[in-house]
């Protein structure tokens, strides 16, 4: 056979489609009657077969990472949209539902009222620590400040101090308004239950009309 080296190009240039039309013609004769050349050409072609498609292969598995990748860029754009539709939804919902709490609470609300009791002396009880604390609450109650008010009515309500303004279903009464103005009709509830267990108390009919509008 030829040099290798020239072979190799011939081989190249008949592969690659750039022999001439006569040189075209003559190495197509040359293959007939060179089995071993035809055996060369072969290989070649078929190792040039083998790396366009590894190339194509590489193409197409670039081309699919793409598109998954776009694929879950736009599945995670939507769920992100779908989480802030119903984050917005439950929103406005939440405020819907807090809104009309603080206007039934505040239809129920109602300054009070204290008349200082004298004491067999004549002279005015003292309001003590505790009812200081009462009319705290319902200052910060009467302010908006919800979260404050319930605070001081919830320790006030846990407390064993003696009170001459303050009753115990006056801090119960207030206190479940508090709540209810805070969104947590629960435990307004369970107040405005324990409130109509004493039905002597100046309280007891609010509660009742309250209780059945929860």
């Amino acid at each position: 056979m030829e040099d290798n080296t020239i072979l190799e190009q011939e081989i190249d240039r008949y592969l690659e489609g750039t022999m001439t039309v006569e040189e075209n013609e003559s190495f197509n004769e040359r293959l007939k009657s060179d089995p071993e050349l035809l055996t060369e050409v072969e290989l070649q072609r078929s190792i040039i077969r083998a790396v366009r498609n590894e190339r194509l292969g590489k193409i197409i598995e670039i081309e699919e990472r793409q598109l998954h990748k776009q694929v879950r860029i736009r599945q995670l754009v939507i769920s992100i949209g779908s989480f802030a539709v119903a984050a917005s939804l439950l929103g406005v919902f939440y405020l819907t539902y807090l809104n009309n709490c603080v206007k039934l609470a505040d239809r129920y609300y109602v300054a009070y009222t204290y008349t200082p009791l004298p004491s067999r002396g004549g002279e005015i009880v003292s309001l003590t620590k505790a009812d200081s604390m009462f009319f705290n609450a319902l200052v910060e109650l009467k302010k908006g400040s919800k979260k404050q008010a319930i605070t001081l009515l919830e320790n006030l309500d846990h407390s064993n101090n003696e009170m001459v303004a303050a009753t115990d279903p006056a801090i119960k009464w207030y206190l479940a308004l508090a709540y209810l103005k805070n969104g947590q009709k629960k435990k307004a509830r369970f107040l405005l239950q324990e409130i109509i267990k004493k039905p002597n108390s100046e309280f007891t009919e609010k509660a009742k009309k309250l209780l059945n509008e929860l």
